[in-house]
């Protein structure tokens, strides 16, 4: 690749990174920048194109009176310069040389006797508002193409990850050789998944689990940290989910052969751990704090700003900077209740994604509270259902494991 005279924009701002990485202070930031720059020439080496534009130049011997940059795709050509043996250099003017731009972004330069020459040019992909298949500066063959799709960078904003599918399959669909989504940590950190093959069956029924068998279920609640432990026994930890993921065992529910019967029922409606369904948590179903009724004031929301009128549901634990927001997306509906500034309100309606929509958006700063009762989205673990006649009369504890599910589902 061509080496670059003046520094173009890096792919990620020294901000960008810097957030990334959770680092306040500035005093890495020379650091931070060469990471962010190596990275940019390792990612452009192997892919063979520049990632933004910028200015360059390069040295080339003149083969058959032409010459082709290794830098790609090329935008434009500012001028040629000769470098003769003496090491002279000779400025040629517009009508000294002829070049041509070819669609993938290939350069080639022709001009008459010389040895060898310096060219300056742009090189880069140029955004348009929208994508295009037939961008000049994309247009390489199908079947050559890599495709990247992705990413999101809040957690919050992890709704984001369908259209990013969408996307994936989209570039799939049209023949690319590869499909990337970006980045790992986000990836992890939000649970997405996504499959390359035939269509996924309906991965949500919004039906209850048989509330009497699941009232008595065992329930554990777990996280995923990355623990790396040094000689001295120091140890550094990240934590790679943002909200935690609920596992179950309603095994201890089954109290009789028609327990078992529904439970079997319900199993094969659900095609085992293909479909995912609504269950009601023993311990923590409530958005109050002491898991009793809720209250319309029990969560905070958000604050009205004169114009949003949407809010999703959260529940959260903890205090201070140890707080873990919970996003609730399958609240029961006859349950929620909602209070602007204090008052309590009846002018709403619950959305198909479980968040509330209120008739009227809340004037600035006043907040948005809300109660409700809700759901967990989990499937079976396992694709197989086993009970024995003979364990269950001996009063030996059946296992039916389940295990939550990330929306979107």
């Amino acid at each position: 690749m061509a080496e670059s005279l003046v520094p173009g924009d890096a792919p990620v701002s020294l901000n960008e990174a810097r957030g990334w990485l959770r680092l306040g202070a500035t005093i890495d930031d020379a650091v931070v920048a060469g990471l962010v720059r190596a990275a940019t020439n390792i990612c452009e080496a192997f892919i063979g194109q520049w990632l933004v534009i910028r200015a360059a130049e390069e040295v080339l011997p003149l083969k058959n009176g032409a010459v082709q940059p290794g830098a790609r795709p090329v935008v434009g050509i500012d001028g040629v310069t000769l470098l003769l043996p003496g090491g002279d250099e000779v400025v040629l003017g517009d009508g000294d040389y002829r070049t041509s731009i070819g669609r993938d972004g290939t350069a080639r330069v022709t001009l008459g006797e010389a040895v060898f020459y310096r060219k300056q040019d742009l090189a880069g992909l140029i955004w348009e508002s929208e994508d295009r298949w037939d961008h000049p500066l994309l247009a390489y063959p199908t079947q050559e193409q890599h495709y990247f799709s992705g990413f999101v960078l809040a957690a919050e904003d992890r709704a984001q990850w369908a259209a990013i599918a969408d996307a994936a399959d989209g570039a799939r669909r049209a023949g690319v050789a590869r499909t990337f989504v970006w980045a790992l940590p986000q990836v992890a950190r939000d649970g997405f998944v996504t499959f390359d093959g035939e269509d996924v069956v309906q991965a949500f029924d919004a039906v209850d689990f048989p509330l009497a068998i699941g009232r008595e279920a065992m329930v554990a609640t777990e996280f995923s940290t990355q623990i790396v432990s040094s000689p001295s026994g120091h140890e550094q930890r990240a934590s790679e989910w943002a909200e935690a993921r609920m596992r179950y065992d309603a095994g201890p529910g089954i109290r009789s052969e028609a327990d078992v019967r529904a439970l079997a029922d319900f199993f094969r409606a659900r095609r085992g751990a293909a479909r995912a369904f609504r269950f009601r948590d023993p311990f923590d179903g409530s958005s109050a704090a002491d898991g009793g009724l809720p209250t319309a004031v029990d969560q905070m929301l958000g604050v009205g700003d004169g114009a949003r009128r949407q809010f999703a549901l959260v529940k959260r634990y903890g205090a201070g900077d140890a707080v873990q927001e919970r996003s609730v997306r399958l609240p029961v509906e006859s349950s929620v209740r909602v209070s602007v500034d204090g008052l309590e309100t009846a002018a709403f309606l619950v959305t198909d994604e479980g968040e509330v929509l209120l008739d009227v958006a809340p004037a600035p700063g006043v907040s948005v509270r809300a109660g409700f009762l809700f759901d967990v989205p989990v499937r079976f673990a396992d694709d197989r259902l086993e009970v024995s006649r003979a364990t269950f009369l001996a009063g030996e504890m059946a296992s039916v494991p389940l295990v939550e599910v990330r929306a979107p589902w």
